[in-house]
């Protein structure tokens, strides 16, 4: 689907060029096959510009951005200059509403290190992990990482795990960190979560604020 999202990606794939992109149209066909891979996918992260799948696009429109500065001069030099300063203004005005983004996830992040820091300290460095994203770079050496739900909920595409694999990998799973704050993959709710978490038979071990770690019932208990 074509959201406000999307379309904001692909502005910012032409903006990126000055609107140079523009004057060569035929080379933006070129992008066409990658921009309609990422936006009929059903992969909730191909919808945004944050990672990678949309280097093949952005490289594309680079190469129509380069062809267009060749044609600049068979252009209105003033119409030119007025696209290019006002894709200039729109982008720095883009980029200080990313750094007023990252300031606040900072001012929200902050306070909560030490209780973030007491949960994952729990955690032994041969342990099977699920955790939110945020709290993956803190976990990142070891073989099996997942990112909640997984694997509980399935909300992967585009993967070859069966519900076999799942169903090992959820057994074989020793800790679970949660926190309802954090980001996770897909579009189950953190109660929903929370709710498949107890389901599953694992026991909170640790809360501190709103994080809280998970891990295997012990023998012979609840």
């Amino acid at each position: 689907a074509l959201g406000p999202s999307e379309v904001g990606v692909l502005a910012m794939l032409v903006l990126t060029t000055g609107g140079l992109a523009l004057l060569a149209p035929r080379w933006l066909l070129v992008a066409i096959p990658a921009v309609a891979l990422n936006l009929f996918s059903a992969y909730d992260l191909q919808h945004t510009i944050a990672y990678h799948y949309w280097i093949a696009a952005a490289a594309a429109v680079a190469v129509a951005g380069a062809v267009g500065a060749g044609r600049v001069a068979a252009t209105s030099r003033t119409t030119f200059l007025r696209i290019a300063g006002g894709a200039g203004v729109f982008l720095t005005v883009l980029s200080l509403q990313w750094v007023s983004a990252i300031v606040e996830q900072i001012r929200f992040e902050w306070p909560h290190r030490d209780d973030r820091q007491a949960v994952l300290d729990r955690i032994p460095a041969d342990a099977r992990v699920a955790a939110p994203m945020q709290a993956l770079s803190h976990l990142a050496e070891r073989e099996h990482l997942y990112v909640v739900p997984e694997p509980l909920i399935p909300v992967r595409v585009g993967t070859e795990w069966t519900s076999a694999d799942r169903a090992r990998a959820t057994r074989e799973l020793d800790y679970i960190v949660f926190d309802p704050r954090l980001k996770f993959w897909g579009s189950p709710t953190p109660a929903e979560i929370e709710r498949e978490i107890e389901r599953r038979g694992f026991v909170e071990l640790l809360a501190r604020g709103e994080m809280r770690l998970f891990g295997q019932a012990p023998e012979g208990g609840p």
